[in-house]
């Protein structure tokens, strides 16, 4: 069973790289990559933002302002067509594998109340 489950997965991630959100995303992410400065600088505000979005998990309820204050620091870069473009793309990745994810939360009964 094991091994068919890992089958049935490795097929799922097969049908994943050939959506358009993932071709997008990598042709976009390929264009970015180009301009390593620039890579560069989306890579920290990646960070930056995940790091600010996982604290609110964390007791840190101030996320929301940080959040508005990383974009409005940001403004010139998240306006880069080249920027926005990646950025949109990686957003539609994102929910396209939130709702693999959730699918499966919601179907298997499997305690992570712990995280809360």
């Amino acid at each position: 069973m094991f091994e068919q489950i890992k089958d049935d997965t490795s097929q799922l991630v097969k049908k994943i790289k050939k959506t358009k959100e993932y071709i997008d995303y990598l042709n976009y992410k390929s264009i970015l990559e180009r301009n390593e400065a620039l890579y560069r600088r989306v890579q920290e505000f990646r960070r930056r933002s995940f790091e600010i979005q996982v604290s609110h998990h964390y007791g840190i309820y101030n996320a929301y302002e940080n959040l508005v204050n990383l974009k409005n620091d940001n403004g010139e870069l998240l306006t880069e067509p080249t920027v926005k473009l990646f950025l949109d793309a990686e957003l539609r990745l994102s929910k396209l594998i939130s709702v693999v994810y959730d699918t499966l939360a919601e179907e298997i009964d499997f305690d992570i109340q712990f995280l809360d």
